[in-house]
């Protein structure tokens, strides 16, 4: 599991029928799991950030009370 590969494609290659299985003998180093949630951080923080800034191009119209 800490070569990048996905726990399903471990699934299929070992032959596991129940992904549970699979998941009881992958071992996770510290740093894998550290690096999976500073990218999910980053990801999630990208998207707030684009929520907060201002869009180009876009104007607020006042609903035509001018």
């Amino acid at each position: 599991m800490n070569s990048g590969r996905s726990l399903y494609e471990v699934q299929q290659i070992l032959g596991h029928s129940d992904p549970a299985v699979t998941q009881r003998y992958s071992h996770l180093t510290k740093e894998t799991v550290q690096e999976a949630s500073e990218t999910a951080s980053a990801k999630l923080r990208a998207a707030v950030e684009a929520l907060d800034s201002p869009r180009p191009g876009l104007r607020v119209i006042d609903g035509g009370k001018n």
